[in-house]
């Protein structure tokens, strides 16, 4: 499992998320993760967030052995 760094400059407005920590297996899967672990399917991407091709990811390191994929740290804004 790897650390990412995820950010997204699309959506600015009041209640949304800017950045987060995740963990997954990939690039693409840490693209596809919502900081606020919602429900994409009834929210839509948009929903405090951005959709995925809107997305930057940062490989940042290692997580631990065990570690399960998601959020880690977000920051809402």
């Amino acid at each position: 499992m790897k650390l990412f760094l995820i950010s997204q400059t699309h959506n600015t407005n009041y209640g949304t998320f800017d950045s987060a920590i995740v963990a997954a297996l990939d690039a693409a899967q840490a693209k596809s993760t919502h900081p606020g672990d919602w429900d994409v399917g009834e929210c839509g991407w948009d929903y405090g967030w951005a959709a995925p091709e809107h997305i930057h990811v940062k490989h940042i390191g290692t997580a631990l052995e065990g570690t399960q994929a998601g959020v880690i740290c977000a920051s809402f804004n």
